[in-house]
């Protein structure tokens, strides 16, 4: 009678045997669909038009942190500008020659260290990140010039005709952004990453200058003059970065970008005289401009990850430089314009040493 049981339940068991099977193998057909179905999400994607295609991977820092960071940068920059031009040296009296030698006398800025810093974070939508960024740097110089081996000298900061004996000028320029972008960091193929980014720029760059003469024609006496050239500014941006990975975490670095301010210039201008007050004389000649810029940066830089992949460390040194268009919009006075005063209208380059430190937490 055993012998019966075992039979009938060895003949179940044949029986239930191929449905156990293929329940088994369909949930593990199911198990592998899903995963697939996974991984296809994240590299492809459907647009708004419902087109499907390939999903660029993202090129943010592998970390298991908070997705935020913050970089601190050192500027060792030079400022270039037009119209810093201050006298005029003649070889022969301008009212007595037609033919003339003349030479400008021009400031030039001296080398000077600024900083920039900033915070940002990326998002776990689709690691788009946003990052305001703050920029302080400021230059300044003196020149001077004197009268010798028979030459004349006329000022430019004061109304002509004029003859100098001496010319003095102190030029002190500020240069203060603020930045606001988003971007997404990705790769276009195994070691090629870019991040564009869009947002929104505002600059304040005051520039003010003093400056004295002794003149001893048409009369003897002492005049100083204080110029003030402020600008603020605001509008959209564009740019693009671009990081080419090499071996042991080093890479290439690369970006430009360029916006487009709308902004207001105070253009004030006093010249006075302890003795003479025929010279004594005050212009303000305020203006709103469209002022467009544009900046470039080309570098070598290094990254690594720290404790267990929990942070991450960027070092990078860069050539970095920004020309802004219009930026000199004070006046001046030549002894061969016929009108009372001209603006010089001249741009404003800077340029240099940009060292970065970016950390990832």
């Amino acid at each position: 009678m055993y012998g019966m049981i075992f039979n009938i339940v060895q003949l179940s068991f044949l029986l239930l045997l191929p449905g156990a099977l293929a329940h088994s193998d369909e949930r593990d057909v199911n198990q592998r669909v899903s995963h697939l179905e996974a991984q296809m999400l994240q590299v492809s994607t459907r647009t708004v038009h419902g087109n499907v295609g390939a999903k660029t991977a993202s090129a943010s820092p592998p970390i298991h942190g908070e997705n935020w960071f913050f970089n601190a940068e050192a500027l060792f920059w030079h400022a270039s500008e037009g119209g810093t031009d201050y006298a005029q040296i003649f070889q022969h009296t301008p009212s007595t020659s037609s033919s003339n030698s003349i030479h400008n006398r021009r400031l030039k800025f001296k080398w000077d260290w600024g900083f920039r810093a900033g915070l940002g974070t990326t998002f776990h939508h689709d690691q788009w990140d946003l990052f305001l960024n703050f920029t302080w740097f400021r230059a300044d110089n003196s020149a001077a010039t004197s009268l010798h081996g028979g030459k004349f000298i006329s000022p430019l900061a004061f109304i002509p005709p004029l003859s100098a004996s001496q010319v003095k000028i102190h030029w002190s320029l500020k240069f203060y952004t603020l930045d606001l972008n988003l971007g997404r960091f990705y790769f276009i193929s195994p070691a090629l990453a870019l991040h564009p980014y869009a947002g929104l720029k505002t600059a304040w760059i005051p520039q003010h200058i003093r400056s004295s003469c002794i003149i001893f024609a048409p009369a003897t006496g002492e005049l100083r003059a204080k110029q003030k050239n402020d600008f603020w500014g605001i509008g959209p941006q564009i740019g693009l970065d671009g990081k080419w990975f090499l071996d042991y975490g080093f890479h290439l670095f690369a970006s430009g970008g360029g916006s487009l301010l709308w902004g207001d210039f105070d253009i004030h201008q006093k010249t006075t005289s302890p003795t003479l007050a025929a010279q004594r004389n005050h212009f303000r000649l305020d203006t709103e401009k469209v002022v467009p810029m544009a900046q470039f940066q080309l570098g070598l830089g290094f990254e690594t990850n720290l404790y267990h992949n929990a942070y991450r460390l960027e070092i990078s040194a860069r050539y970095e430089t920004q020309y802004w268009w219009n930026q000199n919009q004070l006046p001046y006075f030549s002894a061969f314009s016929d009108k009372r005063f001209q603006r010089y209208s001249e741009d404003l380059a800077l340029y240099g040493l940009t060292v970065d430190v970016r950390f990832d937490f």
